[in-house]
């Protein structure tokens, strides 16, 4: 099986073609001022154990 890859912005790091979308459940943020995301994020969360595994493989 061979792994899509793309490049990282203008950088020359290497990173997989399929991604994850996790901006919502990073927690609450502002987004042009007004509050944005939703969710408390701990390191022990749903979405922390869903997401570690891949950042940190």
């Amino acid at each position: 099986m061979t792994t899509l890859t793309r490049k990282l912005g203008g950088t020359e790091l290497e990173v997989g073609a399929i991604g994850l979308g996790c901006w919502a459940i990073g927690g609450p943020f502002l987004l042009d001022g007004k509050q944005d995301g939703w969710g408390r994020w701990t390191t022990t969360s749903p979405s922390a154990r869903s997401t570690a595994p891949s950042i940190w493989a």
